[in-house]
């Protein structure tokens, strides 16, 4: 699992100086990026491995019509806030950017639902 949390903390762009063990959190990763120094902690790299794994196996059975603006390919996306304890979900084109607005739910599944009818959802669509 050690290996696992470092490839992901390296693909992210950090340097990592030190592994170390906390006793309110655990176990964190220190890390250095653009001359900033921050600490990681392995529970949560692992928990984003884990969302990403998910959201790759989820993001398959769901369909998005291209962009409105550019007919680019569109991706959900989906963001744990853990302040308020919700999924921030929502659509982005790939190539301009363009973004739909975010859908603040607990429940995943009904986010990703009203996120992606949002986005489906067309000028020349039958009401």
């Amino acid at each position: 699992m050690k290996e696992l949390i470092e490839q992901e903390i390296l693909r992210q762009g950090y340097t990592i100086l030190r592994w170390k063990e906390t006793l309110k959190d655990g176990w964190g990763v220190q890390v250095e990026k653009d001359g900033f120094y921050t600490t990681l902690f392995a529970d949560e790299v692992m928990y984003e491995i884990l969302k990403k794994e998910l959201r790759q196996k989820n993001n398959k059975s769901i369909e998005l019509k291209p962009c409105p603006f550019c007919k680019g390919e569109a991706e959900l996306i989906e963001k744990y806030n853990r302040f308020y304890e919700v999924q921030d979900v929502f659509v982005k084109c790939k190539e301009c950017g363009a973004r739909s607005v975010s859908v603040w739910n607990k429940n995943i599944e009904i986010a990703r639902n009203l996120v992606t009818d949002m986005w489906n959802r067309r000028a020349t669509d039958e009401v």
